[in-house]
């Protein structure tokens, strides 16, 4: 089965389309409705990421031991680089500054999502027990609140 490829590639899929909302409004010049749709997209990332880094990311150590894992290495810098974007980008997704940073933004997600859906959650759902993958799934949903 692939329950973490599907879920968490369709959260990408969710996530893209928020920020290609956002960068619409900005390009429309409704820099309120662009805020608040970046700011869910900001906050859904960021939730994203937690799962991956708390959830399935420990789900991994934990299998592993004291393996290295150069792929959750390599997530992690992205993952940093990923936040002092959002951070930079704020509540102003509208100015000349956040509008490069944004496109910066999509492109990074855009390799991101791909090292992830062809490597990392293709690998969660071949390689690690069932049981393992059905704990996971349930703190991820026990976790999500109503989406915006």
């Amino acid at each position: 089965m692939n329950r973490v490829y599907e879920f968490m590639s369709g959260d990408h899929r969710r996530l893209d389309a928020l920020l290609a909302e956002a960068r619409a409004l900005c390009g429309s010049g409704n820099a309120q409705d662009a805020a608040s749709k970046f700011e869910a997209f900001r906050q859904g990332l960021l939730r994203h990421i937690g799962w991956e880094e708390y959830i399935l990311f420990g789900m991994v150590y934990e299998e592993l031991k004291d393996r290295d894992v150069l792929i959750i290495d390599e997530l992690k810098l992205q993952h940093a680089r990923i936040r002092e974007d959002l951070e930079a980008i704020g509540a102003a997704p509208c100015n000349k500054a956040s509008e490069t940073l944004m496109n910066d933004l999509a492109a990074v997600l855009d390799a991101h999502d791909r090292m992830e859906e062809e490597g990392f959650y293709p690998w969660l759902d071949e390689s690690l027990d069932e049981s393992k993958i059905d704990a996971a799934m349930a703190a991820i949903k026990k976790s999500i609140e109503p989406r915006p």
